[in-house]
């Protein structure tokens, strides 16, 4: 049985290898067979169209793209999937990898039906959103000129075409192309469109269903208008917007490609013009509800003014016939609650009889209660007019009544009390039915505030006028434009100008300010422009009228608004050319006297240094004569400071190098020696010192110079003397800078540090010697005059003697 088994297994086998190479070439599906390196090795019937889309035989390589997917599922070793597009299908292969065998099999798979589903579900998915949308757009409209034209483009991307209009139907038959996008520029709003049946829009308004335009050259039914022609247009489809018996108009869709449209594509456009046509209907609605309104309104308006009119003569018939005295007692009522709110006292006076009805706030302004002064008639008020206006008020009656004018005069009404208040009086006189006058009515106002209150500012601009006229300089107001609104004070005295050449579109005042001042005058504006309540306080020079220069001292100040921005400027200027002459003169006296001090201190040294040379010379000691020398040496050193000082500009600093020179070459005078012998080199840079810190440093510079003179060099020997200054980095012991010129005028504001190094290649400073602890009176005074300058001396021993001092000069 064993044998048996044995024998049919390698039957079956057989035939399923058989029918394994039958199924490639039966299978309906493409099958290939392909290399590693994607060469086609073999391919069933149904691969065909696909090797004669690719234009590839077999033992040919496929396209780069699938063979980079076959490399991709040898290299992995896992299946792969691909999908291929051939014309109008679309095929997705399984790629299956046979590493062993050295190739890899694709079967591929027509799925062309299953992706037009796709695309007609997103496409669909597409057209509900654009629907969806519009509509919220159609919910939200305010201008339908922006619904329209924002519609447009919504619906020409929706279906991806380049052109979408809307024409409106004109009374005439024609259209107008109202809104659209992709057009030339210049066309919608503008461009007319014939209405005839032989026109698309026509035909679509004649036919009342979708049109469809695959190509408009070939397009039998109709004509096709320029301005399809124009933007090349080749596909489109229009429908008629609105209801036919009162259509809007007609949406169109255009494209430049060969289109089919379809039913969906229909169905959109439609449901689209839909809701285009409800937004129309319901902004016309609208508009046609908001001129109802407004014509209502209008005939109201015109009503309520007849009704007014027709009131008024009421009112005037009933006031004129006194109708209704219960009516008349209410309004009197009424009018006198009314007056009494009013603050005034209203009266009317019967000329014949001479009796006054008076209402209003008569306790306020009079002090009488009503009753009581219901009592006053014509005699009475005039008891109360004071006796030196009564005068003034018969003359304003008369004159009322003698042209017709109405009374309008102003005085003083005794109160109850006896004190008096200003009264306006303003009436009229009235005629009977005869034409005679027979009465007068009017009102009194209490205008006491205000009468003292103007008594207050008549006073204040009398100060002010007076105040000005003795005042010596000018006060002015401007606008951020600094032109000036008022100018008052001495200004022709101070410029020559009188106030009425500056009003503004006149003079300006910096056309008067000298062109070498006007720089800071604009930097000062600037602030004041932009910093609420900034102030600015300058001197600088101006022209006047007839050429010749002055100065002034100006102060200004900018007036902020409630909101914190400047609106104006104010300020005040004062000539202070006499006091700048004076401060000149002052200035040159004190520049005579500091060169006179200097000149005196000089020479006096001079003196004490000639005294010291002759007492030198009485004494044979050559221990006594050197120490007269050294002093003598000393002495010339602070002399020279203060010729220097002498020869300076501003007689406060002095040219240090110089100085040093002069030092440095008295110093070889005063010991005999060669410039054969000894040479003596200065490396210093261009710096201006004061008095404070020139002395210590000269002396210094003299002790440490005059010791190497005498003790560096013995007898016969040569050598080199080097004095080196520069200034160092303030935070580093680092040179910065060896050619900088130093401020000379010393107005920096801060401190800067210096190097002085005086060596010698000489002999050596002795070991046994402390510099800072020594007998030497020479090297003492070098300690205390480099602990007066706040500074630190060090000594190096190094091929000869190095000393180096730091010290800070402050600005």
């Amino acid at each position: 049985m064993g044998s048996i088994k044995n024998a049919e297994k390698p039957r079956v086998l057989e035939e399923e290898e058989k029918w394994m190479e039958h199924f490639p070439s039966k299978n309906p599906n493409p099958v290939l067979r392909v290399g590693n390196k994607g060469e086609v090795l073999y391919s069933n019937a149904a691969s065909a169209p696909l090797l004669e889309h690719w234009k590839v035989s077999t033992g040919e390589e496929l396209p780069h793209s699938i063979r980079e997917m076959v490399r991709k599922a040898v290299l992995r070793r896992n299946p792969e999937k691909l999908e291929v597009k051939v014309g109008d299908h679309t095929y997705l292969f399984t790629l299956n990898p046979l590493p062993e065998e050295g190739y890899v099999n694709l079967y591929g798979f027509d799925i062309s039906s299953q992706k037009r589903n796709e695309e007609q579900l997103l496409l669909r998915e597409k057209q509900h959103l654009a629907l969806n949308k519009l509509g919220k757009m159609a919910l939200a409209c305010k201008k339908l000129q922006v619904f329209m034209r924002d519609s447009t483009k919504l619906i020409a991307r929706t279906l991806e075409v380049e052109y979408c209009k809307i024409l409106e139907l004109l009374p005439e038959g024609n259209f107008l192309l109202k809104a659209g996008t992709g057009w030339k520029p210049g066309i919608v709003g503008k461009t007319i469109v014939e209405g005839k049946k032989d026109s698309q829009a026509g035909y679509t308004l004649l036919t009342n269903k979708p049109v469809i335009v695959e190509d408009v050259g070939k397009e039998k039914r109709f004509r096709a208008p320029e301005l399809l022609k124009e933007h090349d247009v080749v596909s489109g489809m229009s429908i008629i917007i609105g209801d036919i018996n009162r259509p809007f108009g007609v949406m169109g869709v255009h494209s430049t490609k060969k289109r089919k449209f379809t039913r969906e594509d229909i169905y959109f456009l439609s449901s689209a013009t839909l809701i285009i046509a409800e937004v129309i209907e319901r902004i016309h609605a609208e508009d046609e509800v908001r001129r109802q309104r407004e014509h209502l309104e209008e005939m109201v308006e015109k009503r309520t003014g007849e009704l007014t009119k027709i009131n008024r003569r009421l009112k005037k018939e009933i006031s004129e016939r006194k109708q209704a005295q219960k009516v008349l007692q209410k309004s009197e009522e009424r009018y006198r609650t009314a007056t009494e709110q009013t603050g005034q006292l209203v009266y009317d006076c019967d000329l014949s009889s001479g009796e006054i009805d008076w209402a209003g706030a008569i306790r306020k302004l009079t002090g009488y209660d009503l009753r009581e002064f219901q009592q006053v008639d014509f005699d009475g008020w005039v008891e109360h007019i004071h006796p030196e206006d009564r005068k003034n008020v018969f003359s304003a009656h008369k004159r009322s009544l003698r042209t017709g004018e109405k009374l309008h005069e102003e005085y003083r009404f005794r109160r109850k009390d006896g004190t008096y208040f200003y009264a306006e009086d303003s009436g009229t006189y009235l005629r009977d039915e005869s034409g005679c006058i027979c009465r007068v009515v009017g009102v009194m106002k209490d205008t006491t505030e205000r009468r003292l209150a103007m008594e207050k500012l008549e006073k204040s601009e009398e100060r002010y006028r007076s105040f000005l006229k003795n005042f010596r300089g000018i006060v002015f107001q401007g606008n951020m434009d600094f032109n000036a609104l008022f100018m008052h004070g001495s200004l022709e005295e101070i410029t020559g100008y009188r106030e009425e050449e500056f009003v503004p579109g006149g003079l300006r005042w910096d056309r008067i300010i000298d062109p070498e001042d006007l720089p800071m005058i604009f930097e000062d504006a600037e602030k004041l422009r932009t910093v609420p309540g900034a102030t600015s306080e300058r001197e600088y020079r101006i022209r006047k009228k007839d050429g010749s220069r002055c100065w002034v001292h100006e102060i200004l100040q900018n007036i902020p608004d409630e909101s914190g921005k400047p609106v104006f400027v104010q300020g005040s200027i004062y000539d202070i050319t006499e006091r700048k002459a004076a401060e000149e003169a002052l200035a040159k006296a004190e520049e005579t006297r500091k060169k006179e001090i200097h000149h005196r201190i000089k020479n006096n040294l001079q003196v004490i240094s000639s005294l010291l040379s002759l007492q030198a010379e009485k004494f044979t000691d050559e221990a006594i004569a050197e120490a007269f020398r050294e002093s003598q040496n000393r002495v010339r050193s602070m002399s020279l400071i203060h010729e220097e000082l002498y020869k300076s500009r501003d007689m406060e600093t002095l040219d240090f190098a110089a100085y040093l020179k002069k030092l440095t070459a008295d110093l070889l005078q005063s010991y005999r020696v060669r410039s054969d012998e000894i040479s003596l080199k200065l490396d210093i840079e261009e710096v201006h010192f004061g008095m404070d810190t020139a002395i210590p440093l000269g002396i210094i510079i003299n002790e440490l110079v005059s010791n190497s003179l005498k003790h560096a060099f013995p007898e016969g020997k040569g050598g080199e003397i080097l004095i080196k200054l520069f200034q160092t980095d303030h935070n580093k012991n680092k040179v910065i800078s060896r050619n900088r010129k130093i401020n000379k005028n010393g107005n920096s504001n801060y401190s800067t540090q210096f190097s002085l190094i005086v060596s010698d290649n000489g002999s050596g400073f002795p070991e046994n010697i402390d510099f800072r602890n020594t007998a030497s009176l020479g090297l003492q005074l070098v300690n205390t005059l480099v602990e007066q300058l706040e500074g630190n001396i060090e000594l190096e021993r190094n091929e000869g003697t190095n000393f180096i001092i730091r010290f800070r000069e402050t600005g």
